[in-house]
C-alpha cells in the first residue's frame, strides 16, 4: 500500500470485518488521529451498506470502488459505484427533535454523514455515482 493512497474495489457480498481492517492498514500507515480514522470507518461503513442494501432491494449487485487519499491535514474519500441514482444531497433533512416512533424511516445515516464530514460532493458522470468527502483535521 503506498503512503497517502489507496484503490480497492468491492464487489458481490460486503464483509464488513475485511473493510476495517483495510481502513485500519490506511489509517496507520498514514497516522490519522484517532478521530478521524473512526470518521473514516463510520462513514464510508454508512455509503457501501446503503449502496449494497438499495442495490440488493432491485436485484442488482453494485460493483463499488474506494479512492481514498491523505494529506497533511486532510482525508480525501471517493467513492464510485454502478447503482441507480441517488444524489445523497437531495435527501431531506430528517427532524431528530420527534421520537424514534413518531420519525420516519430513512435519513439517520446521512445526517450523521453530513455532521461527520466538512465537505461532500455528489455526481452522476454516465451510469456512475460518484461520491467525494473532504475531512480537514489538525496536523501536527
Amino acid at each position: 500500500m503506498e503512503e497517502g493512497v489507496l484503490s480497492f474495489q468491492l464487489t458481490g457480498r460486503f464483509e464488513q470485518r475485511q473493510l476495517r481492517e483495510i481502513l485500519d492498514n490506511f489509517s496507520q500507515l498514514n497516522h490519522l488521529p484517532p478521530k478521524i480514522a473512526f470518521v473514516l470507518q463510520l462513514s464510508l461503513e454508512e455509503l457501501i451498506t446503503n449502496c449494497i442494501k438499495y442495490s440488493a432491494d432491485a436485484g442488482t449487485h453494485p460493483v463499488i470502488e474506494i479512492n481514498l487519499r491523505s494529506e497533511p491535514g486532510l482525508l480525501l474519500v471517493e467513492m464510485v459505484d454502478d447503482s441507480a441514482p441517488f444524489n445523497l444531497l437531495d435527501a431531506g433533512i430528517p427532524n431528530v427533535n420527534v421520537s424514534i416512533q413518531d420519525r420516519e424511516v430513512g435519513g439517520l445515516g446521512i445526517h450523521l454523514l453530513r455532521s461527520l464530514m466538512d465537505e461532500i460532493q455528489y455526481e452522476r458522470n454516465g451510469h456512475k455515482n460518484c461520491i467525494r468527502l473532504k475531512k480537514y483535521f489538525e496536523y501536527p
